[in-house]
């Protein structure tokens, strides 16, 4: 799994004040974001379950068939059935006016870290009225595999919720990590 541990900045944003609730608000003459997980879709498989990770509480796949571990510094859940991989991650300091630093950095190391990894698809906006990236990806160790990466910059820290799937179970891949995301609180 990649981990991305990159320091962008120093944490303040222009006027020296941490964005603590980070929350997506829009400046002068801004456009509104443009949600990029707005409805969770409805999904019946298993039990959801709430997990707090970096200042957020997220609904996560539980139950039988999904395995959870918890680093300290990130949490997995993975299920044997589907080899689904889903992670959160944190990184404190990065805030929302940091986005376009950020990304270019986490893809960096996905590049590094997956082989033949490759960004198919990628998008700015907010999830839960925080200013997101969703990243949409491919890499190949052995086996092809489709990523779907939510990048939620809140409570002064980047939040990655990260997931991982051989391409035969893309779809539901991308319907349980758009439903992890939109449930960020």
């Amino acid at each position: 799994m990649v981990a991305l541990l990159a320091l962008v900045g120093c944490g303040k944003d222009e006027a020296g004040k941490g964005d603590a609730a980070g929350k997506a608000g829009k400046a002068a003459g801004e456009k509104p974001l443009i949600e990029l997980a707005a409805t969770p879709p409805v999904l019946d498989k298993g039990e959801w379950q709430p997990v707090s990770f970096g200042g957020l509480t997220f609904l996560a796949p539980g139950g039988d068939g999904w395995k959870k571990s918890d680093s300290g510094g990130s949490i997995e859940l993975r299920q044997k059935s589907t080899n689904i991989t889903l992670v959160f991650q944190s990184q404190d300091g990065i805030l929302s006016n940091q986005r376009a630093e950020y990304t270019p950095l986490f893809i960096e190391v996905n590049e590094r870290d997956a082989p033949q990894y490759a960004v198919t698809a990628q998008a700015n906006g907010s999830v839960a009225g925080f200013p997101a990236v969703r990243i949409e990806a491919t890499f190949d160790n052995g086996k092809a595999h489709t990523t779907r990466d939510y990048l939620l910059f809140a409570k002064g820290r980047v939040i990655l919720v990260m997931g991982r799937v051989p391409n035969k179970h893309a779809d539901q891949l991308v319907a349980i990590v758009d439903y992890i995301a939109a449930s960020a609180k």
